[in-house]
């Protein structure tokens, strides 16, 4: 389909990339790219960056930094927790799909490795909409008596897949992984995210460390855009997201000892300067241990004294 074709050719930019790789490679750094598409799309889009975790299909699939050891799952990295599944629901959500493709000019579905989605970005704005919105709610009619089928429509799309896969269960994952390989908890945690499958990952996150602020945990999660949401922070636009991620790297290189990352954030949370929500990827840094996805946490100054990151500061506004 065009669109797919088009998203396929929509590979990660190289500098940021760069920045990225840079990131996850700091021993202190683990930084993990969470995304919905398929294994071969995450592989186009970061394949050459192999410090930087991924994790694909919303979870179903996940691939650590190199160095940290493949469990079963292939010679490229890539493993479930979920090898053992049995989804039933599967070929009558299919079948329910390919209705309402043939009926919407525009519209495919992808086949996943625990899911469907039905992409209706390049349908007509209001029809396809209105038929998502009608989609909807024939599949919670039809699959209603599989309790584990959890139905998401988000930006130009609409997904069909187990209740218990999902960011925010892969996030869990990974904190717990991470915790017993570094044998202490994390000190900070960046959580950037941009559609509403990211909401998982707020959710769970804050459900994980209710306390985080008590135990010396400093905790952010932050969405893409001026939106209801369960995170704590937002910026405005990806642009903003790439500035503090280059602020991050240069810090994480060493370029200034004097203040860390996680200080500045919290300035600029109570400068307040715009309030918003939403959410997609986790990052971060500590001591001894740390997780990340969009973003990592380094020693160094203020990403708001750094010229390259000029405008970043105010723009994190607080829920």
């Amino acid at each position: 389909p065009p669109a797919a074709a088009k998203s396929a050719a929509g590979l990660t930019p190289p500098a940021t990339l760069q920045t990225l790789r840079e990131l996850a490679e700091d021993k202190n750094n683990f930084l993990m790219v969470l995304s919905g598409l398929t294994r071969d799309k995450v592989d186009q889009a970061f394949g050459s960056a192999r410090s930087v975790a991924c994790a694909a299909e919303h979870g179903f699939w996940y691939r650590l930094k190199a160095g940290q050891g493949a469990q079963a799952g292939g010679s490229d990295g890539w493993q479930t927790n979920y090898a053992d599944r049995q989804m039933t629901w599967y070929e009558v959500a299919a079948a329910i799909l390919d209705v309402y493709t043939a009926r919407t000019a525009g519209t495919y579905v992808t086949k996943k490795g625990s899911s469907l989605t039905w992409k209706f970005d390049d349908a007509d704005p209001e029809f396809g909409a209105m038929q998502a919105k009608e989609l909807h709610h024939q599949m919670e009619q039809v699959l209603g008596s599989w309790n584990d089928v959890h139905i998401n429509t988000g930006k130009g799309y609409l997904e069909v897949g187990p209740r218990d896969i999902n960011k925010g269960s892969m996030v869990d994952f990974i904190c717990q992984r991470q915790t017993e390989l570094r044998g202490c908890p994390p000190d900070f945690i960046l959580c950037i995210g941009d559609d509403s499958a990211d909401e998982f990952m707020f959710s769970k996150l804050q459900a994980r460390y209710p306390h985080a602020a008590e135990t010396g945990l400093q905790l952010f999660t932050c969405t893409v855009g001026r939106k209801p949401s369960t995170a704590q922070f937002y910026l405005p636009d990806h642009e903003r997201v790439v500035e503090l991620l280059m602020s991050m790297r240069l810090q994480s290189a060493g370029r200034a000892k004097y203040f860390s990352v996680a200080g500045d954030l919290k300035n600029l949370s109570s400068m307040g300067e715009q309030v918003g929500g939403g959410g997609g990827s986790i990052g971060g840094r500590a001591s001894n241990s740390s997780l990340a996805g969009m973003g990592s946490l380094g020693e160094g100054r203020s990403s708001m004294h750094d010229n390259s990151t000029k405008g970043v500061g105010g723009r994190l506004g607080s829920n």
